[in-house]
């Protein structure tokens, strides 16, 4: 349920650029997700790998070492989003030239990708999150955070688009407002009640952060990251072949 609830975001921007009936903006679409896909999907081992850890701390070292797991994944997630700022320049146009963006649907591309791409903070900090919670097992209040993250986006979508004619910019601003909106919600669930306790706790302790912690956190995730890779080239590989054949046939 969690997954599609996620999943339900592309639907929603599919959806709000297809009223606009032009086929390059919906096909715009269409390749920055996959350049978010390969960008961002690919990165799902900071929730996969958190909620398993997490998941055995609860059984064997308890809330300190859940805490110490969710720090972990923040820093990591955090560097990964930094070095992704800072690839901006070079990586975004690479991979929407390897997509096969050409003409209208670049210039589209490139406008909602340009916005899009500053939510990766947000992003890589809300995989660990949801993966720690889902550790825990509270599934009911991450299920309710996707499902109020897609209606805000797709709400927000709606107003930016058709009511303010800000186009794709404004499926872009409305995935970067939700996900910060998300982030948010997260820290809050998050830091509330002895799960904060423990995680303020763990955030004072010296060796949490040390290569020696943090190296088992990444021996796990490797494998995950491998396998996600693979099947995002494969999906990009679908999209880059439909933009060869014009904008109608990716749209």
């Amino acid at each position: 349920m969690i997954n599609v609830a996620t999943a339900l975001i592309g639907l929603g921007d599919m959806w709000i650029v297809g009223r606009l009936d032009d086929a390059a903006t919906q096909g715009a679409v269409d390749v920055s997700a996959r350049l978010f896909a390969m960008l961002f999907t690919v990165m799902n081992f900071l929730k996969m790998g958190t909620t398993g850890l997490v998941a055995q701390a609860g059984t064997r070292s308890g809330a300190a070492e859940q805490a110490a797991i969710l720090l972990r994944g923040g820093t990591i997630a955090l560097a990964i989003a930094g070095a992704l700022l800072l690839a901006k320049p070079l990586l975004m146009p690479a991979l929407l030239d390897a997509l096969g963006a050409r003409g209208e649907v670049l210039g589209a591309a490139r406008t909602y990708a340009d916005i899009r791409y500053w939510s990766a903070p947000g992003v890589m900090l809300n995989l660990a999150l949801i993966g720690y919670l889902v550790g825990q097992r509270r599934m009911g209040a991450v299920l309710a955070i996707e499902v109020l993250y897609n209606l805000l986006n797709v709400a927000l979508g709606l107003w930016f688009v058709l009511d303010l004619d800000m186009g794709i910019a404004g499926v872009g601003w409305s995935s970067f407002i939700a996900e910060y909106a998300k982030l948010a919600v997260l820290g809050i669930v998050v830091s509330r009640g002895s799960h904060g306790a423990a995680l303020f706790a763990a955030a004072r302790g010296k060796a949490v952060l040390r290569w020696a912690s943090l190296r088992p956190f990444l021996t796990v995730n490797r494998d995950l990251f491998l396998r996600t890779v693979v099947l995002m080239i494969a999906l990009a590989a679908l999209t880059r072949l439909s933009a060869e054949r014009g904008p109608v046939v990716l749209a």
